[in-house]
């Protein structure tokens, strides 16, 4: 058992006590992840200014599109 640098996911070995704890965890954090790709379908492309970059506003909790000067 190890848990993967990238992604923090946990790795179960062959005939793991407990293997279904690890792996609710596991589609916790990936589910927590895509929520935030679910959010790219509520962004109105045809507001977004030439230039602007979308970065995710914590405070909102959605991507806003951003003009860094």
């Amino acid at each position: 058992m190890s848990i993967l640098a990238d992604t923090q996911l946990e790795t179960i070995d062959y005939g793991q006590p407990l293997w279904n704890h690890i792996h609710n965890a596991n589609v916790d954090r990936l589910n927590g992840e895509l929520l935030y790709l679910n959010a790219l379908l509520d962004i109105d492309v045809s507001e977004i200014a030439d230039g602007a970059v979308l970065s995710w506003d914590a405070s909102e909790g959605k991507f806003v599109a951003r003009v860094f000067s």
